[in-house]
Formats: structure tokens, sequence, C-alpha cells
């Protein structure tokens, strides 16, 4: 939904979108709430990113009519829905806080009563991160004055190939808005931050390249790995780079401030996170998500590095605007 002239005008609006959002994250940690019975048929919608681990989902659990779509569509048809109208699943499995997006939109937009239930708890979560072609990243780091950033990446543009997936998708989004915040040097911007001087130079020499590049079906980073020399450095998910296994050729680089893509499974308006959990099976589906690459919620594990507490991303509505300037 096009709005971000309006956006900027009114950024009550985006403090607003903090309030919808605390109503959907906040009230009820553990997505709970009661609904209608969970049908046995059921309907998932999951993101174009997570398709594999839905697929391996779908065959392990009876009866899970599965679709994979990207979530920015689903996001903007639900924007659009009329209350009550069925939305075409009962549960959606998205990495983002994309059913926040479709409140701060419906908010916007003026539409009356909801069309999602709330979102359960966090399921897996991934860092966005750095992905970069091993024979240049001594030069980028160099360039970069020994601390590689989104920020630097940006001011480098014209001599690199920079990859970014469509904001249409969480792999595409969380790494946009950490980079985002790179420039500004905050993870809590807001749309008034982007007529800062100098921004919208950057942001488009940051994603020129990939608004011109047809990625299809394809992330940033499986684009750059099957279409040798379209991208140098890319921005991906932590839980992507399962597809650097057995290869030296790319370097996995985990930048600050670090934001994360944060699982969650939205209800349809009526029924209940936790159900739909039960329904799926929630070993089945924590599993499913460890293997694809993503972390557990809460269990502490070894790894690289720490995540931070929250996904250290800015409000939905600014996530939307992002969406708009791509």
């Amino acid at each position: 939904m096009k709005r971000l002239a309006a956006a900027l005008a009114a950024v009550a609006m985006v403090a607003g979108a903090w309030l919808v959002r605390g109503a959907l994250d906040g009230d009820d940690p553990d997505g709970g709430g009661g609904g209608s019975e969970v049908p046995e048929q059921l309907r998932l919608t999951c993101a174009t990113e997570l398709e594999g681990i839905c697929e391996v989902l779908a065959k392990q659990v009876a009866g899970v009519e599965l679709t994979i779509e990207d979530p920015g569509v689903t996001a903007d048809a639900l924007a659009e829905l009329a209350a009550g109208d069925d939305p075409g699943f009962d549960a959606w499995l998205a990495d983002g806080p994309w059913a926040a997006m479709v409140a701060d939109d419906r908010n916007f937009a003026g539409a009356d009563g909801q069309v999602l239930g709330t979102p359960s708890k966090v399921l897996g979560r991934s860092p966005a991160v750095i992905v970069v072609r091993s024979s240049r990243q001594a030069e980028l780091t160099e360039a970069c004055d020994g601390a590689v950033t989104w920020r630097c990446i940006g001011d480098q543009a014209a001599t690199w190939r920079i990859g970014m997936t469509s904001p249409d998708r969480g792999d595409g989004l969380v790494p946009l808005a950490e980079a985002t915040g790179s420039f500004f040097g905050t993870t809590s911007y807001s749309t008034v931050d982007f007529e800062e001087p100098g921004f919208t130079t950057w942001f488009d020499a940051l994603t020129g390249l990939s608004t011109r590049t047809q990625l299809g079906a394809q992330s940033a980073l499986a684009t750059a790995l099957t279409r040798t020399g379209t991208f140098d450095v890319v921005g991906a998910l932590e839980s992507q780079t399962s597809l650097l296994r057995d290869r030296d050729d790319w370097s996995t680089i985990y930048p600050e401030p670090m934001s994360t893509a944060d699982v969650q499974l939205v209800p349809r308006d009526g029924l209940d996170a936790d159900e739909l959990i039960d329904r799926l099976g929630a070993e089945q589906l924590r599993d499913v998500l460890l293997e694809g690459g993503f972390r557990p919620a809460t269990e502490q594990v070894e790894q690289a590095t720490s995540l931070p507490a929250e996904a250290n991303l800015p409000s939905a509505g600014v996530l939307n605007a992002l969406r708009d300037l791509w």
C-alpha cells in the first residue's frame, strides 16, 4: 500500500501502529485467547522463504493444505479484506512482524474489524547477515576501515554489486531494515528520519541493482550462488547460509546493530494460535524450523554470535514505509 508521503506527514500514525502492535504481541504473549474449533483440513499459508520448512511439515502432518506466497502479497490482501471475510487460510507462518504490519495498514486505511487473531509466541529466530564474496572480503574490510557495516556498503555501492531480496519477503525486509538502521545508527528510526540529507541517495544506491534484477522466486543469496557475477555482497538471513555449506568462496559477516527475523504462526480471526500449533505438532514445528536453520526462540545453544533480546526492528508503520521506498 503506497502511502509513504502521507506517513511522513502523520508521524502520530506510526506511534498508533506501535499501540496496535502492542495489542497483537503484548497482551497475550503465549498466543492464547480462545476461538473456534481448528478445522480438520487445515489451510496453511507459508512465506515463500519458508517453503522448504513448510513442505516438510505438510508431509509430516495429515490434512494440511499448503499455499506458498510472499508475505507482502498476503499482507496487502489482508489490509483490504473486510472483517468477517475468509482470508483464504487458517494459519499463516511468516518470518517477521507481518501481523503488526497488516494491523498498521488497516488502521491507516480506516478498515473496521479484525481479520487476524493473536499471533503465537516466537517459534524460531534468524539474524540478518551480510554475505560477501571471499575473494573481495579483505577489500571490503579495508574500504570500511576494518568494520564492515551496511552504511559503508551503501557508501561503496559504485564499486560493489549489492544484492537484496525484495522486502515483500522476510529475508528481504529484515536485512533491509537492518541496513537502514546502520545508516541512521539506530534500529528505532522513524519515517521522519527518511528526510535526512543523503538517505534517499544512499538507499537507492544500496537497492538499485536489486530492483533492476529479476530474481523470480529465488533469494538474492541463491541468485548470487547460481548466477555467477550477479552480486558481490548480499543481504540474507543466517538460516539461508546452509547454502554455503562446503563452499569457501563466500563468507558471512554479522553486522551491528543486529536485527532478527522472528517466525510466528498467525491465525485467522476466530482461531487460536496455540491450538493451531497443537494441530501441527509443537515438536514437529520446532524441529523443522531448527532443520531449516532457525535458532530456538528461548533455548540457549552454542552459536558464533548472540542474538539480541528483541528483533531490533522499527515500528510496523516504518517497515511498511520501507516497502514503499523499494
